[in-house]
């Protein structure tokens, strides 16, 4: 349901889970769902409201609400909700930290002691920054990166995680051309520049439309080059309305034991949930991956999927 709505209204997959948890909900809580179906309650005040009525407190709650804002609804589905060693439990098994690749920006939820010990930290460290220009926000920024490219104490080696741009030797040069972050978008001259200065480099050449040419297509399995051009092209699960950019498959349209070719137009990135719809719940493929796949659903309704409007790109960047 969540990628349905992301599809059909345009919405982020954080605005489409909202809706589908206080739908669910609201299904039993029939005064509330009419005090917002006609207006008079805000979804921002029905969100948190949902949290905490029943259907023996739904009447009192949908009129008690009106007089609220929407802070103070929260305020009281806070307050309402006294934890258990029950709830404590279920708390620490829901926790999660998710990435907006689009804002760069990240949201996640923990038990009260892991917020605590990963506030503490980062605070600490915070405080102990150069105060200079820098806001207390921004310090805290500078101490989540640094924690996160720091080693493990004595003994144990730095951990450097694997970071992939795609540049133009060009522009890496100061000339034309263009540079961006794996699945995250375009790069500065100088930005790019500093993560090549202590790389790892892959040289790839490119066909005049900015794609790598393809080599060893013979076998079953993708190469590491084409996986890493496959990546820019689709920067995610290219099923309609799939937001998921990790934990993801690249999954032959045209089987490989069928006769279809390990090359990147027959090639597509799928998340797990939907590589096993395309092989055990009855949906197909068809079409060239750098053009345009059409999905067909087990009752015949098709959709589409097009690459990142960023692929096709010559050496002057993206399209503008």
């Amino acid at each position: 349901m969540v990628a349905w709505l992301v599809q059909r209204c345009s919405v982020t997959a954080t605005t489409a889970r909202e809706w589908v948890t206080a739908a669910e909900k609201l299904e039993n809580l029939p005064k509330i769902s009419e005090a917002l179906s006609q207006g008079k309650l805000s979804f921002d005040q029905v969100k948190p409201l949902v949290q905490v009525a029943k259907p023996d407190t739904d009447a009192h709650l949908a009129e008690a609400a009106t007089k609220w804002s929407a802070k103070q609804v929260r305020e009281l589905a806070v307050a309402t909700n006294r934890q258990t060693d029950i709830q404590a439990a279920g708390l620490y098994s829901r926790r999660y930290l998710r990435f907006d690749d689009r804002r760069r920006s990240f949201s996640g939820c923990l038990p009260e002691d892991q917020y605590a010990r990963v506030k503490g930290a980062l605070t600490a460290r915070a405080g102990r920054r150069p105060k200079d220009a820098a806001t207390f926000e921004q310090r805290m920024a500078d101490s989540l990166v640094d924690v996160c490219g720091s080693g493990g104490g004595a003994g144990v080696p730095s951990h450097r995680p694997t970071v992939v741009v795609h540049a133009d030797l060009t522009y890496l040069a100061g000339g034309e051309g263009a540079a961006e972050l794996d699945v995250l978008g375009p790069l500065s001259p100088e930005v790019a520049r500093r993560l090549a200065c202590d790389a790892k480099i892959v040289l790839s050449a490119d066909n005049e439309k900015g794609q790598s040419i393809q080599q060893g297509t013979a076998g079953r399995n993708p190469s590491s080059a084409q996986r890493l051009e496959i990546r820019r092209r689709d920067k995610g699960c290219r099923f309609p309305g799939c937001t998921y950019t990790e934990f993801t498959d690249v999954h032959h349209v045209v089987h490989w034991l069928n006769g279809g070719p390990t090359a990147i137009p027959n090639l597509v990135t799928l998340c797990d949930q939907h590589h096993r719809a395309v092989h055990e719940l009855g949906w197909k493929m068809s079409g060239d991956a750098n053009i345009s796949l059409s999905f067909r659903s087990p009752t015949g309704r098709v959709t589409t999927s097009t690459p990142s409007p960023t692929f096709h790109r010559s050496g002057a960047g993206p399209p503008g």
